[in-house]
Parts: structure tokens; C-alpha cells; sequence
């Protein structure tokens, strides 16, 4: 914990900030960032409730831009001491096209290093996806692995393509000269399906469970194991907890 002295110094951005996980993000920092002295959020939509964040002591700032916008996202960043990339289109249905898919995804996060690259903001925390790792088409099995475990990734569907391909960018940067001449540290977590409050996907199987009279639908035999991250109020547990800390900078 930070004494008085360190505290409200640090700016943050939070890319998708309005998003399901980028308003966990934004919630989180609000009550567990002490030197926290600005935070920005920065979506293509602005949700009504970033109104009552406005009255705390930290500054909160809204910035209606796009990912795929590599000037929108330089305005934004300049000034910021971390930046958390939670923008991104999850399509797993194949409802999106793949060409805006990668834009937003790759070229996306593409344009959140660049802007880190240009404006001397030296920590980059990225949220990858487990589909960078599988399931693959071949049907292999993942049994109870980490980031190390040998497991062959090959993809056919767009959006695991582009979550590994933005991965790739983001661990590739690390170590790169930002302005100012220091190294960018990055970092990128695969959390599996999120789920908490307020998740549209969730409500959505609960209204569907209750349309069916008391039952949903198995996608997967019983014997399965699949864990799933639970991001609640207030804290976020898919990046904070062990895996990446403030208190490097």
C-alpha cells in the first residue's frame, strides 16, 4: 500500500473501459489503486453510468474513440502511465466478419503499442484469450495445463487467429524503446470465459433456463472440466491477483 506521499500520481487508461471486464477494470482501480490520480476510459460507446464515477476525489475521464484509430488512441494515451487493453470483438459465433475482426483485434492492439511507443507510456497489460491456446480443431485435450504446457494451437475460426496474432504483438513489444528512451513492459493474461455481474451472457442462459422450465442445454459431456473467472465487485481477478502489480512502476 502506498503512503501519502506516493499516493494520486499515476495516470491509467483503460481501452474497452465500458465493456464487460473494461467496467470491472474501471471499478477495481477506482478502490484499489491508491496513487491513482487519473483514469481514462476510452470506448466506442459510453455507458450512462460513468456519470457517478465523476464524484470521487480521482479524476475520471471519458474518451469516446475507436481502437482502429491509431490518432484517437495516441490522443488518448499521451500522458498515461498504464494502459490496460480490454478492447475487442469476442466472436465466437461467427456473426462478425473476419476482416473486422483482425481490425479490431490485431490491428487494434497494433495501434495501442505504437501509441505506447509514441508517447512514452511504459506498461501495457493485455487480455489475451485461453483460445489463443485451444481448444484446437483436432479435438486435443487440455488436461489441467498453464502458459507452459506443450499443447499444439491451430485455429480455423477468426477470432482465436486474431487473439493469438495480438498476443503475439504485445509479448513482442516488450523490452521495445518507448519516447523518452525507457523499455515498455508488457504483459498478456488468456483468462477463460468471464463471467460476474453484470453479464449479458449470463442473464441471457438464466432467461433461457427459465423459458425452459427449470433446464439448459449441455454442450459438453458431464465428465468435462472447464474453470471459468469470476470478475466481481470490487476487484477484478483476471489480471490483478499475482499475476501483474502496480507496484513495479
Amino acid at each position: 500500500m502506498a503512503d501519502s506521499a506516493q499516493a494520486q500520481t499515476l495516470v491509467y487508461l483503460v481501452t474497452g473501459g465500458c465493456g464487460f471486464l473494461g467496467e470491472h477494470v474501471v471499478r477495481m482501480l477506482l478502490q484499489q489503486e491508491p496513487r491513482l490520480r487519473e483514469l481514462r476510459i476510452f470506448d466506442l460507446h459510453l455507458g450512462p453510468w460513468l456519470e457517478e464515477l465523476k464524484t470521487g476525489p480521482v479524476q475520471v475521464t471519458t474518451i469516446q474513440g475507436d481502437v482502429t484509430q491509431a490518432q484517437e488512441v495516441a490522443a488518448a494515451m499521451t500522458g498515461a502511465h498504464v494502459v490496460i487493453h480490454t478492447a475487442g470483438l469476442v466472436d465466437v459465433f461467427g456473426r462478425a466478419s473476419p476482416e473486422t475482426i483482425h481490425e479490431v483485434n490485431v490491428q487494434g492492439t497494433k495501434n495501442v503499442i505504437e501509441a505506447c511507443v509514441q508517447t512514452g507510456t511504459r506498461f501495457l497489460v493485455y487480455t489475451s484469450s485461453m483460445e489463443v491456446v485451444g481448444p484446437n480443431v483436432k479435438g486435443h485435450p487440455f488436461y489441467r495445463g498453464n502458459e507452459d504446457t506443450p499443447y499444439e494451437a491451430v485455429h480455423r475460426h477468426p477470432y482465436p487467429c486474431s487473439k493469438a496474432l495480438a498476443e503475439q504483438l504485445v509479448l513482442e513489444a516488450n523490452g521495445r524503446k518507448v519516447r523518452g528512451g525507457l523499455p515498455l513492459v508488457t504483459c498478456a493474461l488468456r483468462p477463460t470465459g468471464i463471467y460476474g455481474e453484470g453479464h449479458q451472457i449470463m442473464r441471457d442462459i438464466y432467461n433461457q433456463g427459465l423459458r425452459l422450465g427449470g433446464r439448459l442445454f449441455r454442450a459438453i459431456p458431464a465428465s468435462v472440466e472447464h474453470g471459468r473467472v469470476y470478475a466481481t465487485w470490487p476487484g477484478c481477478t483476471c489480471w490483478w491477483p499475482g499475476s501483474w502489480s502496480s507496484e513495479r512502476l
